[in-house]
C-alpha cells in the first residue's frame, strides 16, 4: 500500500483540512483516529473529493477493497492527483509519526 503513497511524505496540516480515512489502522479504531485529526483542527470526510487534502491508508489493507492492494478511494486520489489536485496520499506510520511529535 505504501507503494500508493506521496514519496517523500508531506508534512501534515490539520487545522482547517480535510482527511479522509481508507483500510484499517495499526494504531486503533477509526473513530479514535478521526477523534485525534479533530482534536488537532481537521475534520474528516467519508469519500474522497476535490475537498480532500489527505487521504490516509491503513496499515492493513481491507478485505472489501475493490482491487487487492487498493479501494475505490484510493483510487479516487490518484485520479484527482493526476488532473493537477494538491491531494496527499499518506501512509498510517507517517501520519501516527507526525502526531506523535
Amino acid at each position: 500500500n505504501e507503494s500508493l503513497c506521496d514519496d517523500p511524505p508531506p508534512e501534515i496540516s490539520f487545522a482547517q483540512h480535510s482527511f479522509c480515512l481508507t483500510g484499517k489502522f495499526l494504531s486503533g479504531p477509526r473513530k479514535d483516529i478521526e477523534a485525534m485529526i479533530a482534536a488537532y483542527g481537521g475534520s474528516v470526510s467519508s469519500s474522497v473529493s476535490s475537498h480532500t487534502d489527505y487521504l490516509v491508508i491503513g496499515s492493513y489493507g481491507s478485505r472489501d477493497w475493490v482491487m487487492s492492494t487498493h479501494g475505490t478511494k484510493i483510487q479516487k486520489a490518484a485520479e484527482l492527483k493526476g488532473k493537477g489536485s494538491a491531494i496527499h496520499v499518506i501512509a498510517e506510520r507517517n501520519f501516527v509519526s507526525q502526531i506523535s511529535m
